[in-house]
């Protein structure tokens, strides 16, 4: 299973997100037609080495990985960004995230609010 896979079926699989976000519109980044609103989109920014604290390193692939939430609503955006939070604490197929923290933005142009949710996720080989 790759890091993708993992959070898109926890972010998916996850009902308080569901409730919210339609499984439809929760998407790995990439190329995408016009979703409604509210969507998530999300993707590793970069992968790197895990490192033990007693020296070597873990055979685990750690990634820094972006989740977005994008709603109208900035009250729509903040409950699905916590819904996300929650889906991560759930995460499974050998994968564990941490999540670091979160911004907050607003394109004027599209009207759309933005939460970015940065987590780092590990998964098994």
């Amino acid at each position: 299973m790759t890091v993708e896979q993992a959070v898109q079926s926890a972010l998916a699989g996850h009902s308080g997100l569901t409730s919210i976000v339609p499984a439809s519109r929760i998407r790995v980044a990439g190329e995408h037609v016009e979703l409604a609103d509210p969507y998530v989109i999300h993707g590793p920014d970069r992968e790197k080495t895990g490192v033990y604290l007693g020296g070597g390193y873990s055979a685990a692939r750690m990634y820094e990985y972006s989740i977005s939430v994008f709603a109208r609503s900035l009250a729509v955006a903040n409950q699905a960004a916590e819904q996300v939070r929650l889906a991560l604490g759930s995460i499974s197929g050998g994968a564990t995230a941490i999540v670091d923290g979160s911004a907050a933005t607003y394109d004027a142009d599209a009207r759309l609010h933005a939460i970015t949710i940065e987590a780092r996720i590990s998964i098994a080989p």
